[in-house]
């Protein structure tokens, strides 16, 4: 920034244009020259002065156009998105995070919210609608069919949906299916298999469904379910029951999948983000040789759905041979592959 030197010396200016005491009907050479000496130091000083006077100005300009790109900016800024990350330990704060948030609801896009106990109220947060909501991520200390009531008001404007706790069961959503039919991406903890054809039931413009499963109760039937829409399906599953993984595969038939992910996890894991996901200590990785892969059902699904794969990744914890990863391979021509990668 430009800046002016304003310390203008009006003491010797003063002193330059006092009035001559003593002036005679004919100066001699020495008054004359004194006079003349006089005046140079009053047109210096106007020489001066007119150079501040032209730099404030300059100066006054540059801040009225600061003060219009500011403005502008600020403008802009009230209508950017906003993302939003928060913690609620009490239905107390809940309610001083609605107030906060509510001059940004037209802004806030992407939302996470932690609800820890005692927090039990998340319709605290979701009473009024998000307008401009696209994302909301979950963690609730609460039952599911609460978080469902809470979130069915918000908008159609909302496209992903991840709820890591708590555990999802069929007809926790019956509230909130227009919600899900909107859905592009959902990424949700479950107990059951079973619940993942009613879950792409309940989503038909679902393109990217992540599981995190928990199976504590016996192997349960799976009812076959096509969808055609989804592009992306990533399983992290209890090393425990991995049986239960079979069944699955002999249900789904998805002839527009692009990627098929797939890791073991311990059950304390269940309630991570996938892409939080840390791998298998050495001593649980020994137990997957008792739980093998469900190789022929996965063999069997792909052949089935005919689709067009380009992606399969298996994490270290996953044991498949060769030969099993090159029956993937051959049918399907994938142009990528990865095998024996970690969470």
């Amino acid at each position: 920034m430009h800046t002016v030197n304003s310390e203008v010396n009006f003491a010797s200016f003063s002193d330059t244009v006092t009035a001559p005491q003593n002036i005679t009907s004919t100066p001699g050479p020495t008054v004359i020259t004194e006079r003349q000496q006089q005046l140079d130091g009053v047109l210096h000083e106007i020489s001066r002065l007119e150079i501040v006077v032209d730099s404030i100005k300059h100066l006054s300009q540059q801040l009225v156009e600061n003060q219009g790109r500011i403005t502008q900016s600020l403008k802009l800024h009230k209508r950017l998105p906003l993302s939003l990350e928060a913690w609620c330990h009490t239905n107390s704060s809940a309610t001083k995070l609605r107030s906060f948030i509510q001059p940004y609801i037209h802004q806030i896009s992407p939302l996470s919210v932690h609800f820890s106990l005692p927090a039990d109220k998340p319709e605290l947060i979701f009473k009024d609608s998000l307008p401009a909501l696209q994302e909301l991520t979950i963690y609730a200390s609460c039952k599911m069919p609460l978080i469902a009531r809470s979130i069915s008001q918000l908008p159609f404007t909302m496209r992903s949906l991840k709820v890591t706790w708590p555990l999802f069961n069929i007809g926790d959503f019956s509230t909130s299916n227009h919600l899900l039919a909107h859905l592009t991406n959902l990424e949700l903890a479950i107990s059951q298999l079973k619940a993942v054809p009613h879950l792409l039931h309940l989503c038909p413009n679902l393109s990217s469904l992540t599981i995190c499963v928990s199976v504590k109760q016996r192997l349960l039937a799976i009812e076959s379910f096509t969808h055609t829409q989804l592009r992306s399906l990533r399983i992290a599953h209890d090393l425990g029951n991995a049986e239960h993984l079979a069944g699955l595969f002999d249900a789904l038939s998805l002839p527009n999948l692009r990627l098929l992910e797939a890791h073991y996890i311990e059950p304390s894991q269940v309630s991570f983000l996938f892409d939080a996901l840390t791998a298998l200590r050495v001593h649980e990785l020994a137990a997957r040789a008792v739980h093998p892969w469900p190789h022929e059902q996965l063999a069997t699904c792909l052949a089935r759905s005919n689709c067009p794969l380009k992606t399969l990744v298996f994490g270290a914890e996953v044991m498949t041979t060769d030969e099993q990863r090159a029956e993937y391979i051959t049918p399907y021509s994938l142009p990528h592959r990865s095998s024996g990668s970690h969470v």
